[in-house]
């Protein structure tokens, strides 16, 4: 705020479009939500020196001149084609991001914000989820979602749509695949049975290459999730049917 009240007119953000035409804000929300609050009268100017004469000034306060310059100030948008390859937006978004460094799940969380990303988060935070995994996905980097992610691509679309190893298109295409769908109960009835089976047959090592000292021990310590395993386990044990799995789970 203080460099536009100065006349630099360098606002600008990032949003990217969707294939409904609508727009997200993907970089730049803090800057926006900061500059529509002060206009609001939220905000006051501080850090300008106790000698300043806009040191602690809302905006109604600002002499008349300021308020024109900052309502006068010229955003500028830059724009993530609907139509760009999937790697070429989240290659972009990472070198526009200004702030802290984005994983690639983050990115797509804001690329796809919509039914989709919203589900992922509803499941990491759900208590099986937690419980099966210990909490040890970290949240805030979003590894947690995209284990989920990684889940959902492997059990909505068919092999050969991973045929290129583009792991970013694949869950962005699992992605636009859930925002199609009407519902997602049924994928949520086989995330749950597989996260159900897993516990039950690997207990605390679920997902995890200790199981293998945990069968000589019980006190083998608990290695880190591993995220292919993940992958196959939760797919796998999610499409057999009850009577299979009680039948073979003895064998399994």
């Amino acid at each position: 705020m203080k460099a536009v009240s100065c006349g630099f007119h360098y606002l600008f953000s990032t949003v990217a479009e969707g294939q409904d035409g609508r727009v997200t804000v993907v970089d730049g929300v803090q800057r926006l939500s900061t500059f529509l609050r002060f206009l609001k009268d939220d905000l006051k100017l501080t850090s300008l020196g106790k000698e300043h004469p806009l040191n602690g000034k809302r905006f109604t306060d600002l002499p008349l001149h300021f308020k024109e310059r900052i309502e006068d100030m010229q955003l500028t948008l830059y724009i993530l084609d609907k139509s760009a390859p999937e790697a070429a937006r989240l290659d972009i978004l990472e070198r526009v991001n200004s702030g802290i460094p984005l994983t690639r799940q983050q990115m797509r969380n804001a690329l796809y914000d919509a039914p989709a990303t919203r589900w992922l988060g509803e499941q990491s935070k759900s208590e099986l989820f937690q419980s099966v995994t210990g909490g040890s996905l970290d949240p805030k980097m979003m590894r947690d979602r995209e284990a989920i992610n990684r889940f959902c691509a492997f059990k909505l679309l068919v092999s050969a749509e991973y045929a290129s190893s583009d792991m970013d298109a694949f869950l962005a295409a699992a992605l636009k695949k859930m925002n199609g769908l009407n519902t997602l109960d049924n994928l949520l009835i086989s995330f749950t049975n597989g996260l159900k089976r897993n516990k039950k047959l690997f207990g605390r090592h679920a997902f995890r290459k200790s199981l293998i000292d945990a069968a000589v021990s019980k006190e083998a310590p608990r290695s880190v999730i591993n995220i292919s395993l993940f992958e196959v386990m939760m797919v796998g044990l999610s499409e057999l049917s009850s009577e299979d799995f009680s039948v073979n789970s003895r064998d399994i």
